[in-house]
């Protein structure tokens, strides 16, 4: 699945993803690579912790704060809604990110 935040995209150039398979996670943060676990219990989702590779990726500019922020997020983790043309996940703030099925 791609990835898009309700407020923003991922900055041109970058690609977001994420594999919910069997309690683990794993995906491109846009530049590195990540994995982790997740667990789901009446509409909860807990994710965490995860592990990132360490490229330092200095072009498009500011992917390293986006991954830095999308890795923090996934760790917020709180509740989450899926339906058949997507998944959505909530922080306790109601952040939201939104994953869309790859076109």
């Amino acid at each position: 699945m791609n990835i898009e935040n309700k407020t923003s995209r991922p900055i041109p150039g970058t690609v977001i993803t994420a594999t919910f398979e069997d309690g683990q996670i794993h995906g491109s943060a846009g530049c590195n690579s990540y994995s982790g676990l997740y667990e789901v219990s009446d509409g909860t989702i807990k994710v965490g912790p995860i592990a990132i590779t360490e490229m330092a990726c200095l072009d498009p500019e500011g992917v390293m704060d986006q991954e830095l922020t999308f890795v923090q997020f996934l760790q917020d983790a709180q509740t989450f809604r899926l339906t058949d043309e997507q998944l959505q996940i909530f922080t306790f703030d109601s952040e939201a990110l939104t994953f869309i099925p790859p076109e």
